[in-house]
């Protein structure tokens, strides 16, 4: 260490140490470099990420709109739907005056909004390259899957067919594989790609660090 100024208080004498400046190695900086474009976010999973952000949050958004409406029934709504002069929008008022009704669709409203909740959550972890968002967004498929298959084709046949068969509702469902395999379109695209070796082995990677 050196000596960079000398100082005189009095009798004494004093030496200020001159600062020191700490130089990496070469090899570290080329280890961080490294590092830094291993974590480069893949496009893959940018698409993922941004299209499950803007569905995530618009249905949490219209989720928690329904479980409103649902609940409380407005006046306003009430209005809005006489106003309207439809024949479906006078059944589905009618429909919901139905308590199973109500709880049917209470039940479906809630965990479709908290997918949707958890896909939107899981899809910012995972654009920030967080292992909490590839575990999310893991949560998420499985979950979007099984209910899925649970309330298009078991509730769907069970359940719904009697509400829709009491109140003469049109079956919105009658191609119900097609519409089954477009609501599994992203999830299992998500699926195949976050269980790449590189992707997991990026996330395992942060998870280290």
């Amino acid at each position: 260490m050196g000596f960079r100024t000398l100082i005189h208080r009095g009798q004494g004498v004093y030496a200020l140490p001159a600062p020191s400046y700490h130089c990496e190695p070469a090899g570290t900086l080329l280890t961080r470099a490294k590092r830094i474009a291993q974590m480069q976010r893949p496009l893959s999973i940018t698409i993922i990420g941004v299209i499950g952000v803007v569905w995530g949050l618009l249905g949490t958004l219209s989720g928690i709109g329904g479980l409103y409406i649902t609940v409380a029934t407005p006046e306003w709504f009430t209005e809005f739907v006489r106003r309207s002069d439809s024949p479906e929008a006078s059944l589905f008022l009618q429909a919901m005056r139905d308590s199973e009704v109500r709880l049917w669709r209470l039940l479906s409203l809630t965990v479709q909004t908290g997918l949707n909740a958890l896909l939107f959550f899981g899809a910012i972890g995972l654009l920030r390259l967080q292992p909490r968002g590839w575990w999310l967004m893991t949560g998420y498929i499985i979950g979007a899957l099984l209910w899925l298959v649970v309330d298009r084709i078991i509730l769907n046949e069970t359940v719904y067919e009697g509400f829709r068969q009491r109140y003469q509702i049109e079956d919105r469902t009658a191609r119900p594989v097609p519409r089954l395999l477009l609501g599994a379109l992203y999830p299992t695209i998500s699926a195949y790609f976050l269980t790449r070796p590189k992707i997991m082995a990026l996330y395992k990677q942060e998870a280290g660090d």
